[in-house]
């Protein structure tokens, strides 16, 4: 019997290297580096270190990926613009997303930039992006209307955070 391996699915040629698969779904094989302290802390959640991966990814990732602007409130009055991982706000120069926790990001901006520097840069942006991305068109579109809105009633402010350069630590 010929068997054509080019219309087979991956998940039939590893049954007929007689090895059992690790996941009822479909999956690939990877090559990682990682330290040492994790792979043992991995160890403790499975001995299985692909299984003890998506252990982790599944407990500290919920199934759909938030990427809705929320306001994260911080005192009784303010509060700071966050959102979930959004590429398209990565092509604005005077937008820096940092990451509070996993997929979560604060819209922060560099002194000196003016919230209508930002506005104007997320115009230009709208203007080049096509129908297929409509998922970031809208983003776009909506923390646009929340900065023009504030800024309208002069509800915008900035606060400086302290940072630290790691890399001179180490």
């Amino acid at each position: 019997m010929k068997i054509d391996k080019i219309s087979m699915s991956t998940s039939a040629k590893r049954s007929n290297l007689g090895r059992k698969p690790k996941f009822q779904e479909p999956s690939s094989s990877i090559t990682i580096t990682l330290p040492d302290r994790i792979l043992q802390q991995l160890n403790m959640v499975d001995a299985d270190r692909a299984k003890g991966i998506v252990k982790c990814v599944e407990n500290t990732l919920s199934n759909e990926i938030d990427k809705k602007l929320k306001i994260l409130k911080i005192s009784e009055q303010e509060g700071v613009l966050t959102i979930g991982p959004c590429n398209i706000l990565k092509q604005i120069p005077h937008i820096k997303l940092i990451e509070i926790s996993p997929l979560h990001y604060i819209v922060s901006k560099p002194v000196g930039t003016t919230f209508e520097m930002i506005e104007i840069a997320i115009i230009d942006l709208l203007e080049k992006i096509g129908d297929d991305q409509a998922e970031e068109k809208e983003i776009l579109v909506n923390i646009r209307k929340y900065l023009k809105k504030h800024r309208e009633k002069n509800a915008l402010q900035t606060r400086e955070i302290i940072l630290f350069n790691v890399q001179e630590e180490a």
